[in-house]
């Protein structure tokens, strides 16, 4: 069930939306939790097309391809850490490409929270 509002389009062909079932499928066999979606829908609100429900998979590892490999398509996977420095162990643990866009949003957050602006102006920049 998705939130009113909410629009997800298709993947772009029928070869797209079997490598994103794929890697559905081997997540599942590397011992991923599937928690939600990663079903193949023909049509969404009547309209045709190669349609996969956005899937999210926890108890995931670094080690795991759906952490590896760009995957093309509706797929979250989340790997559990104790705090902000397991975090960015992991994710520059990675690799490009997943270390590559991870790690810099995490130090810029880890930093915020460290930091003690000195004004109102300061904090609500931060916010």
């Amino acid at each position: 069930m998705r939130a009113p509002g909410t629009v997800i389009g298709p993947v772009v062909d029928a070869k797209q939306l079997e490598q994103n079932l794929d890697y559905i499928r081997i997540g599942r066999e590397e011992g991923a939790r599937l928690v939600a979606g990663g079903d193949a829908m023909a049509q969404v609100d009547g309209k045709p097309g190669f349609y996969l429900q956005p899937a999210l998979f926890t108890e995931t590892t670094n080690a795991m391809r759906i952490n590896r490999e760009e995957i093309f398509g509706p797929v979250a996977t989340v790997i559990r850490v104790r705090d902000a420095d397991e975090a960015l162990a992991v994710a520059n643990a990675a690799g490009p490409p997943a270390g590559r866009h991870r790690a810099q949003p995490l130090r810029h957050r880890h930093r915020q929270r460290r930091a003690r602006p000195a004004s109102a102006e300061a904090r609500a920049a931060l916010a």
